[in-house]
């Protein structure tokens, strides 16, 4: 149970990286 949470915590954390570096990308374009 422990595990999948860790899992589930790293999966999330690493769209939450992907979509903020994508919204840094969509200012330095604006």
């Amino acid at each position: 149970m422990l595990e999948a949470a860790q899992l589930i915590l790293r999966y999330v954390d690493g769209v939450i990286i992907r979509y903020r570096d994508r919204f840094h990308n969509l200012l330095a374009s604006a």
